[in-house]
């Protein structure tokens, strides 16, 4: 994997690589699938009253 990185990286130039990598990223984070996602995961975390298991 590492080695594939390395190819990579000298075949296409270190700036076209990240500014590739940036790209997807910017990509991935406008896509409205991911914002509805964190709001639902959001909701699970902000929960404050989490039933207790009884262990009786």
């Amino acid at each position: 994997m590492i080695g594939i990185l390395v190819l990579a990286i000298i075949g296409l130039g270190w700036q076209k690589f990240f500014s590739g990598i940036a790209s997807g990223a910017r990509q991935v984070v406008d896509n409205p699938l991911v914002e509805e996602a964190k709001e639902y995961l959001g909701g699970f975390a902000g929960q404050k009253d989490i039933p207790k298991r009884d262990r009786t």
